[in-house]
């Protein structure tokens, strides 16, 4: 007993391709539909500006990470060895 039965009986393969078009389908809308507006800013001193300074900052940040040494790691604290409590949950 079918659980729809107002549906006509349809062999597996077209159930698949009915669905497949379906989802194209939908994925056309919602590409089509669904895009983002973006604003586009005309030239101006104020835009030019703020290009200016982002620029400034991504050459100040460039210059701190060439300072930045790259192997130094703190050196660790040794810590007196435990003998381990193999009762312990979480092992501290």
């Amino acid at each position: 007993m079918s659980s729809l039965p107002s549906l006509p009986h349809l062999s597996r393969e077209v159930q698949v391709a009915i669905g497949a078009v379906v989802a194209l389908l939908v994925l056309w809308i919602w590409v089509r539909y669904g895009r983002r507006r973006y604003v586009v800013i005309k030239e101006s001193d104020a835009v030019d500006n703020i290009a200016y300074q982002l620029g400034r900052i991504a050459d100040a940040l460039d210059r701190l990470a060439a300072l930045a040494p790259r192997d130094a790691q703190p050196p660790a604290e040794e810590k007196p060895q435990q003998p381990e409590n193999w009762l312990s949950r979480f092992r501290r």
